[in-house]
C-alpha cells in the first residue's frame, strides 16, 4: 500500500467542486490517483529528517546553556560605521 499527502489547494485547482462532500471528495482523490495525478506534497527523506531531528535537538540543548556557549544564536558583532 503507498500513501500520499495531496496538496489541498492543488488539487481544488484541478478539481474544482461546485457541491462538496466528503463522499464527493474522496471519489475524486480516487480518480487523480488512479489516473497517477495526485499532487503531493513534498516530505523529507527519513535521513534527511533525522538530520533536522539533530539539528533542533542540539539547537535547544544549546539554547538552554549558558548564553557564553550559546551555539545557535548569531553572534552579535558591532556593525561598522558607514563611510562618508
Amino acid at each position: 500500500m503507498h500513501v500520499e499527502i495531496a496538496d489541498a489547494v492543488k488539487v481544488k485547482g484541478l478539481a474544482p467542486l461546485a457541491c462538496k462532500t466528503d463522499r464527493i471528495d474522496a471519489w475524486v482523490l480516487a480518480e487523480l490517483s488512479r489516473r497517477d495525478l495526485v499532487p503531493a506534497i513534498w516530505l523529507p527523506d527519513p535521513q534527511v529528517r533525522g538530520e533536522r531531528e539533530r539539528a533542533a535537538s542540539d539547537c535547544i540543548s544549546s539554547a538552554t546553556a549558558p548564553p557564553s556557549s550559546n551555539a545557535c544564536m548569531p553572534s552579535c558583532s558591532p556593525m561598522a560605521s558607514p563611510a562618508r
